[in-house]
């Protein structure tokens, strides 16, 4: 649910243009939170249209997505677990680490077209395998 959560933001970013702005990492132009994220009025349109707060929360959700994964990934390795679920572990974990990879790669290069449609396409395979870790392990439990 979360990496699904991700790939929909993700796509608000795409629309909204938002890896065109603020094109550093790990900051954002040497802010922890920019001072931009709730430029528009009423409030609650930044979410939704603002490319400030689209690529502040894809970066924050891309984070928790990264530590869920490696945590679900050392759970599965230190319970013992062998053959399929822990190789499905293991390609999930490579799976968001290369993607997390992409994405900073894709928005320090300005997005780029070639590698933005990567960081999409990427996205749509974490979430296929992500999908069938989860499958894997529902059986198994």
């Amino acid at each position: 649910a979360l990496i699904l959560t991700q790939v929909v933001i993700g796509a608000f970013v795409a629309s909204l243009k938002g890896g065109l702005v603020y094109n550093t990492w790990p900051t954002m132009n040497g802010a922890l939170i920019p001072d931009d994220l709730f430029v528009l009025e009423p409030w609650y349109h930044n979410p939704f249209e603002n490319p400030v707060m689209a690529q502040f929360v894809h970066r924050l959700v891309a984070y928790a997505v990264v530590l869920a994964v490696a945590v679900e990934a050392w759970r599965t390795f230190a319970s013992g677990a062998v053959g399929e679920r822990r190789g499905s572990a293991a390609l999930m974990l490579a799976a968001v680490l290369g993607q997390a990879a992409l994405g900073i790669w894709t928005l320090l290069e300005a997005v780029p077209i070639g590698l933005g449609i990567a960081h999409q396409a990427c996205a749509a395979i974490l979430l296929v395998v992500a999908t069938r870790h989860l499958h894997i392990a529902s059986r198994q439990t």
